[in-house]
């Protein structure tokens, strides 16, 4: 009788696995299901929007962070991930506002600074000088990060 239960435990949870596969096919299949589970905490918001991003949909990953940000406005991801997608729309300014946020909620972020730095190089701003400066303080925060070393060095060396 045990061999019977535990074997029908076994192939239900099987199938649940199964299920659970098909149901999360990509980065964004997993963070829609936890918002849809869980829409009230900020931190689903941050991983949509990270995830949103990373599919270029900058304007439902842009709405997915001011959704975490109402919820919790002192969420440093929050404002790093919308600094980001800012500046890859060429809205500067609001970049570096939602970056100086995130920076003064949590200091001692490696990543803002990296894209803070990588910010400073683009066209439209080109300060080497403060772009050097964010990737050295990236790199203080976190010197085993070979990224933050290679390309923010690599790039301030081509455009010096």
């Amino acid at each position: 009788m045990q061999v019977i239960i535990l074997l029908v435990v076994t192939v239900f949870s099987l199938i649940a696995t199964y299920e659970r596969n098909i149901a999360w096919k990509s980065e964004l299949d997993i963070w829609e299901d936890a918002w849809r589970k869980n829409s009230k905490k900020d931190r689903v918001y941050v991983y949509l929007g990270i995830a949103y991003y990373h599919q270029g949909l900058i304007d439902k990953s842009i709405n997915s962070y001011e959704m975490a940000l109402r919820i919790n406005p002192d969420d440093p991801y929050a404002h790093t991930g919308i600094g980001l997608d800012y500046a890859s729309h060429g809205f500067y300014d609001e970049a570096y506002k939602h970056y100086q946020t995130a920076l003064r909620l949590k200091p001692d972020n490696a990543t803002t600074h990296y894209h803070l730095g990588l910010m400073f190089l683009e066209p439209a701003i080109r300060d080497v000088t403060m772009a050097r400066k964010e990737f050295e303080l990236a790199l203080q925060i976190d010197p085993n990060n070979s990224c933050f070393a290679s390309v923010g060095n690599g790039l301030c060396s081509r455009l010096s």
